[in-house]
């Protein structure tokens, strides 16, 4: 099912690296805006920074994988030291299944983590890959498209039960 995660966190930092190498996954591509950072913010904070390191310690690829410019990415990227994916066209999946070939892994090695269910989770699931579903670091602030995506996603997880 294109709209169900595979796994749920609370936060970016709560997710177990452990579980996802268990799995296969072996790159991690991160949404921006509410998953790495607040809306339009270029602030980080510090455990986020730290997952980060620690994804990358682990052997992880990581980049970030957004909708937004590669502008809007830049403070992001490098103060973490990652790529990109800028413009990433999410919900289609071409550009992260571009991703994971350009790092020479399969779709199904690599994970898309986020915090919308209507972009992030439906482009990895549609990419083939591991997706793992976030609470956005804050819902109050964002952009309007989003807020209506938010609109939309209640009442999908209703119907599929999602938590």
């Amino acid at each position: 099912m294109c709209f169900r995660p595979d796994t749920q966190a609370l936060r970016l930092q709560n997710v177990n690296l452990y579980c996802l190498r268990h799995v296969g996954v072996k790159a991690l591509l991160l949404d921006a805006d509410n998953t790495l950072s607040p809306w339009n913010s270029p602030e980080l904070s510090p455990e986020v920074v730290e997952w980060v390191e620690s994804a990358k310690t682990a052997g992880f690829a990581v980049l970030v994988a957004s909708n937004n410019s590669l502008r809007r990415l830049m403070p992001l990227t490098e103060t973490l030291r990652i790529g990109a994916v800028p413009r990433a066209g999410k919900p289609l999946p071409f550009k992260l299944r571009r991703a994971a070939k350009t790092l020479g892994l399969a779709p199904r090695q690599c994970a898309m983590i986020g915090d919308q269910l209507m972009t992030d989770v439906v482009a990895g699931n549609l990419a083939g890959m591991h997706t793992v579903l976030l609470e956005p670091i804050d819902g109050n602030s964002e952009f309007l498209g989003t807020r209506i995506n938010r609109a939309m996603e209640r009442v999908i997880k209703k119907l599929w039960k999602i938590a």
